[in-house]
């Protein structure tokens, strides 16, 4: 079974809110992997959550989606102030051709173009897809999901952020 394959029977889907499939970026070429851990709205902290519990998941992630596309280079999306995130796991993510890009600590249109242009200086045209300028892009909640999935393991849990202003018993 193809590795996009089993990231569909494991029911992996874009975790970053909207939920797109996964596997068409797991079917084409590509020579960078983007993961996306830099939130969009200023309460959202689901992404950071992410890289500290699961820094190691994340890359395995990336690494496994680079092999999928046949890319040579990793990318973790960050902004400076959730660099804790990845820092607390001994300083840095784990090496293996997957490096940190740190973004500026403000609120971006949530868009695949934006963390490609942001980290390669590409430019996606009008109505084009990552795809297009040889780049992928996951969430890194998505990319955690990945490794489970390519052995065999349904996703069972999603990450969530809850905020504002609620009663604790």
């Amino acid at each position: 079974m193809s590795f996009a394959d089993q990231v569909r029977c494991a029911g992996v889907v874009g975790a970053g809110g909207a939920g797109f499939p996964r596997t068409s970026n797991s079917r084409r070429e590509a020579d960078i992997v983007i993961a996306n851990g830099a939130e969009c709205e200023p309460l959202l902290h689901k992404d950071a959550a992410v890289m500290e519990h699961f820094a190691q998941r994340v890359v395995t992630g990336v690494r496994l989606a680079m092999e999928a596309v046949g890319a040579g280079d990793g990318v973790v999306a960050i902004k400076a102030k959730n660099q804790h995130a990845v820092r607390r796991r001994g300083g840095r993510l784990p090496r293996h051709a997957v490096r940190v890009k740190l973004l500026g600590d403000y609120y971006r249109r949530a868009t695949s173009t934006t963390w490609v242009h942001e980290v390669t200086g590409r430019l996606i045209p009008p109505a084009g897809i990552p795809l297009a300028r040889g780049c992928v892009v996951n969430n890194v909640e998505t990319l955690a999901n990945m490794p489970p999935a390519a052995e065999g393991r349904p996703l069972t849990r999603k990450t969530l952020t809850v905020a504002g202003r609620f009663a604790r018993r």
